[in-house]
């Protein structure tokens, strides 16, 4: 068993920790974390485009509906007057069939 002498302590090799971490562990390191903060910063940046997106799409189906809302309105008026100029061509047509030439 190997024994170190640290000031007036001696102590056994097993028990002594390791140094501190190097200069290239800690540029390793901090080249990790730069890689790690970019990579957040582009998924935050995709995220707005995402959202960008999104807006402009749900602005976009917003138009669609209003315009599909307008289309039915105008259709339910178009029917309603056609049921109309009917009714008055069937009130009508049997006054000129009893009216006809005689």
């Amino acid at each position: 068993m190997k024994y170190l002498v640290f000031g007036r302590k001696m102590i056994e090799k097993d028990e002594v920790t390791t140094p501190e971490k190097s200069n290239a562990d800690d540029d390793r390191e901090t080249e990790n974390e730069q890689i790690s903060d970019d990579a957040v910063d582009m998924v935050e940046e995709e995220l707005e485009a995402l959202n960008s997106h999104l807006d402009k799409l749900g602005t976009a189906l917003d138009n669609l509906e209003r315009k599909n809302d307008d289309i039915h309105a105008q259709l339910v008026e178009l029917l309603e007057a056609n049921r109309q100029v009917k009714m008055q061509f069937q009130a009508e047509s049997p006054a000129n069939i009893n009216e006809g030439p005689q």
